[in-house]
């Protein structure tokens, strides 16, 4: 082989093994940015077959290269020392073990010592002891973490419920995990904690479903109490509410749900009784204002609000609708009622211009004129009539 093809095999050679060592340390986040420079200067000498050139550039990108993994690996390391200190005075505050992480974080600060020879022992005993350290608070954390939810899962049935029976003896469970936790017993701690997390959220979920129940059957009672129904069911909600505050989920839940099942349509029936009894009442007041005696309306409304009143929800409804129809057509009664008196009158009149005892019906008609003033519309036609029947035997 000729001396030049000696020269650039050895050159390629070169070429490769700096390359492979610039990626070797590039990989581990070092910076090789002047080694890069250098070799990318060699291989310009290569192209222009400028081998010895080649060959001094490429030295100094070794060394450079070995230099920067010096540095950048003494970084790593100091990093890495920097936060195992960090943990394992972490792990003394929390009263966690100690001693392993510490000791490993001791021999790596020793290995910085020893120059780039130790710095992969460093680097070594504090992976090592990171992975202890972090470990350790991982578990601290996740026991944390439980109790954290677990006290506010005990708050929240608290707030709902203060006087819940069941919360003392959580309360002291819960303050007992956490002194465990204190005193850095977290491997004690920490399978209770999970356990007791599943335990407390069950009851807070079933104490949840409960209280939304009876919630909904006091406002039920609630809605009954504002409208004056005459609907009893206090003592079954105070029973509901009792066995709640018990701890009795399942038995508050069924009484109140009953309780809500039986009511809600009575609730419904009241309702639109109700609203049948303030429409006719709006109505009589409104033929008592244009001045006309409501007395057959008013008497309809009266037997509505009775039946209201007693839960005849029906025959309040019925009465009702009667009273407003008889206020809303008091006119045409009171028209028809004054033209059938106008007409026995008259028929009086032309009897006694005959000469016919009448006086009777003339007291008759009195009678039927007071009745018909007094709004009884029904009572005085009935009288009217009467006469006028009668009338019809004496013509």
């Amino acid at each position: 082989m000729a001396p030049w093809g000696k020269k650039k095999q050895k050159t390629d050679e070169a070429l490769e093994e700096t390359k492979a060592l610039i990626l070797k340390i590039k990989k581990k986040g070092i910076d090789t940015h002047q080694a890069e420079k250098l070799y990318k200067e060699a291989k310009k000498a290569v192209k222009n077959r400028n081998y010895v050139e080649a060959l001094e550039s490429l030295e100094l990108a070794e060394k450079s290269a070995k230099r920067a993994y010096a540095r950048g690996i003494k970084m790593i390391l100091d990093q890495r020392i920097t936060k195992l200190d960090t943990c394992v005075k972490d792990l003394q505050s929390k009263k966690l073990g100690a001693k392993k992480a510490k000791k490993l974080l001791i021999k790596a600060q020793s290995a910085v010592k020893s120059g780039v020879k130790g710095y992969k022992t460093g680097l070594s005993s504090s992976k090592e002891g990171l992975a202890i350290a972090e470990k350790q608070l991982e578990r601290h954390a996740i026991l944390t973490d439980l109790l954290s939810s677990t006290s506010y899962d005990v708050r929240r049935m608290e707030d709902r419920s203060p006087g819940l029976s069941i919360l003392p003896s959580l309360s002291k469970r819960l303050a007992g995990l956490e002194d465990l936790k204190s005193q850095g017993k977290v491997e004690a701690a920490l399978k209770d904690a999970k356990s007791f997390k599943r335990e407390v959220s069950g009851i807070k979920e079933r104490h949840k479903t409960t209280c939304e129940v009876v919630q909904s059957f006091e406002k039920i009672v609630k809605d009954v109490k504002v409208l004056g129904a005459n609907i009893e069911a206090k003592e079954q909600l105070k029973t509901a509410q009792d066995l709640l505050l018990e701890g009795k989920f399942e038995e508050a839940t069924n009484i109140a749900d009953e309780g809500r099942e039986a009511i809600a349509p009575q609730l419904t029936d009241f309702r639109e009784a109700q609203h049948h009894v303030d429409l006719a009442e709006t109505k009589v007041s409104e033929a008592k204002g244009w001045g006309f005696s409501a007395y057959e309306a008013e008497s309809a409304l009266k037997a509505a609000q009775e039946a209201l009143k007693d839960n005849r929800f029906e025959e309040a409804i019925s009465q009702a609708k009667t009273a407003h129809e008889r206020a809303s057509n008091i006119r045409e009664r009171h028209k028809s009622s004054m033209a059938l008196i106008t007409k026995a009158k008259e028929e009086i009149t032309r009897l006694q211009d005959r000469g016919e005892e009448v006086s009777d019906f003339e007291l008759k008609i009195m009678e039927a004129e007071d009745v018909f003033y007094k709004g009884d519309y029904s009572a005085s036609d009935e009288m009217v009539k009467f006469v006028l029947d009668n009338l019809k035997n004496t013509g």
